[in-house]
């Protein structure tokens, strides 16, 4: 309202006036007729000669009708200036008004369908929108329910914001109790997706490397997942030990656990692990939690135990015009170590890019003597990675060391899926040791 006085209000007042004083106004004394305008000297007739209307005392003016035509056309100038600038406000207001919300929502369902992402985003959001607001039917609410649920089924790495947005409305319904039983049960088992890796082919005496990977597209927020690993078979045989435990993580998300099994039969196998999912809200972990969901699964694999080692089984890699790149793309945090704690070495190693694929047996090492920090792998293509290295030193531990990475073929054998490793040892000088 504040804009409309000074610019609108206070121009049409300044018309009004210069209309008012610019309008006809009559000079002089002769009489006229007050309809025709015509002139009455030396008429005794009661009624006028020109157009025959009565020419009583009220219907006869006195002067002649004059204009002030400059007062007139600045006049209506300015309502024309003020006129435009209304109708080009009124424009700018129009455009800025978002009618997709005034759209029947028959028409916004149709686009929620549409291929173009950024038109079935848009309708997406109308409806949630309106949804929020409660003007939705509950077979519309219904249509949105089984959109979310196709959409996350559908959903692939990396995910777009719809994807999100609809498993997030999804998990906002599930909070509330507010999806049918089969629903939320669909929309739980879409959230978590297993799979097993194994590496196809193993040498005679080996241990089996594994990796359950595990993925899905669950709400950003408000919910937490358990899984328990409860059995582990060969050829349908259960494998003793690898069970009973458990990886809890925060909402969902992608992540991996695996191990080594033990198979020294030569020939083709099949393996199989069953897990137990849960999925729980609240408090992240919380002891005695009920969880909302459960599931036992299974995930199957094969692999190959070979009696002989053939020529092609593992590659070393090494090229020197690489070497100093290599070199600089991992890098190390100081170790701490803690005599407290029995003389332990902790420390991270970061991939900052991997070109190549790593695996090194990793050493502390000051003067003639060498502590074992463990193995680190990192397939090419993969990370940043930032692996942690830990270890047993002795009393003698001085305030820096050198940290060796030693090529390791038997570590690169022991991932699901590393047939070559960087062939060169790389050495780390005066790496810091941090003592609490």
């Amino acid at each position: 309202m504040s804009l409309w006085i000074p610019v609108y209000l206070v121009p049409l007042l300044l018309a009004g006036v210069l209309l008012y004083f610019g309008r006809r106004r009559r000079v002089g004394g002769d009489p006229h007729c007050r309809r025709c305008n015509y002139l009455l000297h030396g008429i005794e007739s009661e009624r006028c000669p020109e157009c025959g209307g009565s020419l009583s005392p009220a219907a006869i003016v006195r002067g002649e009708p004059r204009r002030r035509w400059g007062l007139l056309i600045f006049g209506w100038l300015v309502v024309l200036l003020v006129g435009s600038l209304w109708a080009t406000d009124a424009i700018i207001r129009l455009q800025g008004v978002d009618w997709y919300q005034y759209e029947p929502t028959y028409f916004v369902l149709k686009d929620l369908n549409s291929n173009q992402i950024v038109t079935a985003q848009r309708a997406w959001a109308e409806l949630v929108r309106r949804d929020a607001g409660g003007s939705l039917s509950a077979q519309t609410r219904d249509r949105l329910v089984k959109f979310a649920l196709v959409r996350q089924g559908n959903a692939k790495v990396p995910y777009n914001s719809l994807d999100m947005d609809s498993v997030n409305y999804l998990g906002n319904r599930a909070a509330a109790n507010d999806l049918a039983q089969e629903e939320m049960t669909k929309f739980f088992e879409q959230a978590v997706r297993l799979r097993l890796v194994v590496r196809p082919k193993v040498l005679a005496g080996d241990p089996v490397p594994y990796a359950a990977l595990h993925d899905g597209l669950g709400p950003s927020s408000g919910f937490w997942t358990k899984l328990t690993m409860n059995g582990v078979a060969i050829d349908g045989k259960n494998v003793r030990g690898n069970t009973g435990g458990y990886s809890a993580f925060g909402s969902f998300g992608s992540g991996s656990s695996g191990s080594l099994l033990e198979c020294r039969t030569p020939g083709k196998h099949a393996v199989s692990l069953t897990f137990r999912i849960e999925i729980f809200s609240g408090a992240f972990d919380a002891p005695g939690s009920t969880p909302l969901y459960r599931s036992d699964r299974t995930v199957t694999g094969g692999f190959e135990v070979l009696a002989t080692r053939p020529a092609n089984l593992i590659q070393a890699v090494f090229d020197p015009k690489r070497a100093v790149a290599i070199k600089a793309a991992i890098a190390l945090e100081p170790l701490h170590f803690n005599a407290g704690n029995g003389n332990s070495f902790t420390g991270s190693i970061d991939f900052r890019t991997i070109p190549v694929n790593f695996a090194f047996d990793v050493y502390a090492r000051h003067g003639g003597t060498e502590w074992s920090l463990g193995t680190v792998t990192c397939s090419a293509g993969t990370g940043p990675w930032d692996c942690s290295v830990f270890g047993k030193g002795d009393a003698s531990i001085p305030p820096t060391v050198d940290i060796i990475l030693r090529p390791s073929e038997k570590a690169a054998r022991e991932t699901v899926d590393e047939y070559s490793y960087w062939n060169q040892e790389l050495i780390y000088q005066n790496v810091p040791v941090a003592r609490p």
